[in-house]
């Protein structure tokens, strides 16, 4: 089982990928940690180096590569990583795809807690590595970061604890794995110019019934 999980920064992405991880016993990679590790070996923080990345592309084409790689070899594998889902499906490869999304706001307040800056700072990193991102994507790849056609799974986690992700995602993936591995290749996504976060389109996946 091939699981892709996308997502935005501060989305919950990484601890939603762990606790999967751990409930299915299937390995994950965090490409956005490899990512971290190769900008502070440049001394730079992330919004610095996508910057730096997005003037020298073939940084961004050698670990999305080496992402799809591992991909085809890895037969139970969940990838993390924003282009995980797109890239995935541009390249013909079955697999669930999840999208993890939640408000910037909400995205902006684990931010600040997790790496112990201000709100107002981790708000104005986020909102600008989301513009970055989505221009940097569909100058390398013509992929548009916001378009969720691809995903099978798209949860918002605002209002959601750990546990409650991890169980309704499970409860999902036993539904549509069986699904997946049954149909055709999935279409590749749609290009298109950026356009602002469409979160109407998400809806939170229901909480799973309280033990008595």
């Amino acid at each position: 089982m091939l699981i892709t999980i996308s997502g935005l920064s501060g989305s919950g992405k990484s601890t939603a990928a762990k606790g999967i991880s751990k409930a299915l016993g299937i390995p994950t990679v965090d490409v956005g940690k490899i990512f971290r590790t190769m900008a502070a070996k440049r001394g730079m923080d992330v919004v610095e180096f996508g910057k730096y990345v997005e003037k020298h592309p073939d940084i961004d084409r050698e670990l999305d590569a080496a992402m799809l790689q591992l991909s085809k070899r890895r037969k139970r594998l969940i990838l993390q990583s924003r282009l995980a889902g797109l890239m995935t499906a541009k390249a013909g490869l079955k697999a669930v795809r999840i999208w993890i999304t939640a408000t910037a706001r909400t995205r902006a307040s684990r931010v600040s807690r997790r790496e112990g800056v201000p709100f107002r700072k981790a708000l104005a990193d986020i909102t600008r590595r989301d513009r970055d991102n989505r221009t940097r994507y569909m100058g390398t790849y013509g992929l548009d970061l916001n378009d969720l056609s691809v995903y099978d799974i798209v949860v918002r986690t605002d209002n959601l604890t750990l546990e409650e992700v991890v169980s309704c995602l499970v409860k999902e993936l036993t539904h549509v794995w069986p699904k997946r591995r049954k149909s055709p290749q999935p279409r590749p996504p749609k290009a298109g110019p950026p356009r602002a976060e469409k979160t109407s389109r998400s809806k939170p996946l229901k909480r799973p019934p309280q033990k008595r």
